[in-house]
């Protein structure tokens, strides 16, 4: 029986700044202001959701709401109804 050892080594700084280039030279990357406001009711329903730890969730689906984007998440807990106009489309569980 051989032990199998795991190396749980984190990425260097140029290694995850390389990843960072790569990723937004895509045809498929576009930057998005962070320009609201948990704050505006007009856009985010706090009563939608359950806690705070569905706050940066919410904002991140809110600007993918505002910017016409879409959110792509592991998190299957989002919910649309705390984002005024916010549709299926908007959310992308992966």
């Amino acid at each position: 029986f051989t032990p199998l050892t795991l190396s749980l080594r984190r990425p260097s700084v140029d290694s995850s700044l390389g990843r960072l280039r790569t990723s937004i030279s895509d045809s498929y990357h576009s930057f998005i202001s962070d320009n609201i406001s948990l704050l505006d009711a007009t856009l985010v329903d706090i009563r939608s959701m359950t806690g705070n730890r569905q706050l940066t969730d919410v904002y991140l689906l809110a600007l993918a709401v505002v910017h016409g984007a879409r959110l792509v998440t592991l998190d299957t807990r989002i919910p649309l109804s705390a984002v005024r106009g916010a549709a299926e489309d908007h959310l992308v569980v992966i």
